[in-house]
């Protein structure tokens, strides 16, 4: 009877210390690991303030993403496209100029689209408020936006 209740204990132990620890997942990783150049979109704030989006790299993985702020912190692993799909929205980037362009006044709900290259960072944002809005900004954040899906619903 004593080793029946010392294994329940254990097995509750192990149950709540694994619930419990808030840690990452075991399918997610730190954006700090990622190497190399990568496109992270996102789109958030309004009543819950959060914001989620995705993110390629330039080898052409894809993770996703939601966080508390317009930084992500953890990964989750999505698919892997083609490299030259990757290429695309990086050639995508650079041919409307994007290190160029500035950020535009934010608003209840927000967007941006950030470029991390080996000659640094670029962050632009705007509002989806903003009539302003950048028409190339925004069509390339749908467009990276439903290929995630597209890609991730067809593998369901």
């Amino acid at each position: 009877m004593k080793n029946l209740l010392l294994i329940f204990s254990l097995g509750v132990i192990l149950f709540f210390s694994a619930c419990g620890s808030g840690g990452k997942t075991s399918q997610s990783i730190d954006i700090k690991s990622l190497s190399g150049d990568a496109i992270i979109i996102g789109t958030g704030g309004g009543f819950t303030g959060f914001y989620d989006g995705a993110v390629i790299t330039r080898s052409g993985e894809v993770f996703s993403w939601r966080s508390k702020t317009d930084s992500p912190d953890e990964l989750i692993p999505m698919f892997t496209t083609t490299k030259d799909s990757a290429d695309f929205f990086f050639r995508y980037l650079d041919e409307i100029g994007f290190t160029e362009m500035k950020s535009l006044p934010g608003g209840n709900m927000n967007s941006f689209i950030e470029l991390r290259a080996s000659q640094g960072k670029t962050h632009v944002s705007w509002s989806m408020d903003n009539s302003a809005t950048g028409g190339s900004l925004a069509s390339f954040h749908s467009l990276v936006r439903k290929y995630v899906q597209r890609h991730t619903a067809a593998k369901k």
